[in-house]
């Protein structure tokens, strides 16, 4: 016998929130379909700690929900062109200790065009064949903007009216957004190209 629509399970999600346009466009995904969201924000002693904390505020008070902080140490470190190295990966596999149950989706705001290997498709296949390991399947690394650009995740920012103005993309600062680090330049670009 079939459960009708209202009496099924709604799809449990971990989104991983920084408090930037992707991940705050993914909470808008996840609510849209329905799923039970649950937000975690890291602590990995990033420079725009402060400021994250800040914008994930506004986001929740706007999404009425409640995003989880959780420290993480040891605290990973840079490298010279300011890649995080193993942080999406480190965020990932401490999102499983935040899993109530196997059959839960963890999403992170992936999307094409990124240089970094663990935003690349095959880190979403190889982190799911680790997944698969721990869970048989059940679980599942979910990045539905994996094919879109960042231009692609914007529109859809403005498309379903997520005000863009609540969300922060520096890496570098906890004031005023540095505009130098990598996540300020394409931020910068994509806005700049969209109100050409």
């Amino acid at each position: 016998m079939k459960l009708s629509k209202s009496k099924r399970q709604k799809p449990n999600v971990i989104i991983c929130c920084s408090g930037g346009i992707d991940s705050t466009a993914l909470i808008h995904y996840y609510l849209n379909e329905g799923c039970q969201v649950n937000c975690v924000h890291f602590d990995y002693g990033q420079p725009a700690l402060k400021a994250e904390k800040r914008t994930l505020r506004g986001i929740e008070k706007h999404f009425e929900i409640k995003i989880e902080s959780l420290a993480l140490r040891p605290k990973p470190s840079y490298a010279s062109n300011g890649e995080c190295y193993g942080r999406n990966a480190l965020f990932i596999l401490s999102a499983i200790s935040l899993m109530k149950q196997p059959k839960t989706l963890i999403s992170l705001g992936i999307h094409s065009n990124s240089i970094y290997y663990d935003s690349s498709e095959v880190f979403v296949q190889q982190t799911q064949e680790i997944l698969n390991g721990y869970f048989g399947g059940l679980a599942r690394f979910d990045v539905p903007f994996l094919n879109f650009t960042k231009r692609n995740i914007v529109e859809y920012c403005i498309k379903n009216e997520i005000p863009l103005e609540l969300t922060r993309s520096c890496d570098q600062s906890s004031s005023k957004p540095c505009g130098k680090c990598l996540s300020c330049k394409e931020r910068a670009r994509v806005l700049n190209e969209l109100n050409r």
